[in-house]
């Protein structure tokens, strides 16, 4: 029987709160929280997803650069296959170090297409921060093939290597 591959997910982003005693406003708002989950069922279609890449990725000191149209998991799925991108859905990025790392739209062949192709934008991904962009509905943020904008660049200040988790959502058709 030939296997096939399918891909589908949830996005899911939650925000808690329990406020008391002096930061209390008195309001029925001293615990609540805030939800936002979008699911994607598999396909290349608006809302869904085809393909998903992630990975535990050592930034070493200076600019790390990938390529979304040909990202592969080499440090612990050596043999997978390439992995390649037309459509991101979501990107999401957990630093793991004691300092920021910057995503930088200014360097060549940048991906500036969720930042309105600024080429210019820095997002600063603090100290054991995370940063997560989803673009559930519509077209999804377009790779063009063979353009300047198929890379993306995690530039590590430091001078000792950072852990960044790395997740990508999207489509190849």
């Amino acid at each position: 029987m030939a296997q096939t591959d399918t891909a589908g997910g949830v996005v899911k982003m939650k925000f808690a709160w329990d406020r008391s005693g002096s930061l209390s406003t008195g309001s029925d708002d001293s615990k609540g929280e805030r939800s936002y989950e979008v699911k994607f069922t598999h396909g290349s279609e608006d809302g869904q997803m085809g393909k998903v890449w992630h990975e535990p990725t050592v930034l070493v000191p200076g600019d790390n650069e990938f390529s979304l149209h040909a990202l592969a998991q080499q440090s612990w799925h050596s043999d997978a296959p390439l992995v390649i991108f037309s459509k991101i859905r979501a990107v999401f990025f957990r630093n793991h170090g004691n300092t920021g790392v910057v995503w930088d739209t200014s360097k060549f062949k940048s991906w500036p297409i969720p930042f309105n192709t600024s080429l210019t934008t820095e997002i600063l991904i603090p100290a054991n921060g995370i940063f997560a962009l989803v673009n559930p509905l519509g077209a999804g943020w377009a790779i063009l093939a063979g353009s300047a904008e198929q890379n993306f660049w995690l530039t590590n200040p430091t001078g000792s290597n950072i852990t960044v988790d790395i997740g990508i959502i999207g489509t190849a058709a």
